[in-house]
């Protein structure tokens, strides 16, 4: 199901952050979509207040009947609007902004926007199919020389249906590796932006 396939994901992404999942965290879904993410956010973040943005009213209507126990706005996040507030973590899955074009400008306009949403010692999380020219992985190596305060960590996240069978991160990744290699395949990327 979705939700199952999102909580193995996110269960995935929080062995990458160093943050306590029994915290109260104050968690950010940025383009939300429906909810899923968030739900499963709050599925593994039990304690935590998570918060999920989107641009489109249907899909927040949805959300908020779906999915009562999670703070939903509908909102645009754009580099010319005020912060919705300070998070520890800010999760953004196949985000517009970073995903369809690759405008060096208005990647670092994004980063910037979002970065200042963060708490001291706060995590910007992004998943994206990556080998594109139009998307952020083209402009990755300029983003990281201009933020030069934040330390930007690469990795990959293994395919849901690999997470579904294997419960072990490396492995999971070594896998997943081998499979898209030989179904040629594009890897889903996983950025992690923290401050040094």
């Amino acid at each position: 199901s979705q939700w199952f396939v999102s909580v193995k994901k996110i269960k995935f992404l929080s062995s990458l952050i160093d943050k306590k999942k029994t915290d109260c965290l104050d968690i950010l879904d940025v383009g939300c979509g429906l909810g899923f993410t968030s739900e499963a956010l709050s599925k593994v973040y039990q304690s935590s207040r998570i918060t999920g943005v989107d641009l489109s009213k249907d899909a927040i209507k949805y959300a908020k009947k779906s999915f009562q126990n999670i703070n939903f706005v509908c909102n645009a996040i754009e580099p010319s609007n005020e912060t919705i507030g300070n998070f520890d973590i800010i999760l953004a899955i196949e985000f517009y902004p970073f995903t369809r074009h690759g405008n060096l400008q208005a990647h670092k306009n994004y980063l910037k926007h979002l970065l200042n949403h963060l708490k001291k010692n706060g995590r910007l999380v992004i998943c994206q199919k990556w080998d594109s020219s139009l998307s952020i992985a083209k402009n990755l190596t300029e983003l990281n020389n201009n933020f030069r305060e934040y330390k930007f960590f690469l990795t990959h996240m293994p395919h849901s249906k690999v997470l579904r069978f294997v419960s072990n991160k490396s492995i999971a990744q070594t896998i997943d590796k081998f499979l898209r290699l030989i179904l040629k395949k594009q890897p889903t990327k996983v950025l992690i932006i923290r401050k040094k």
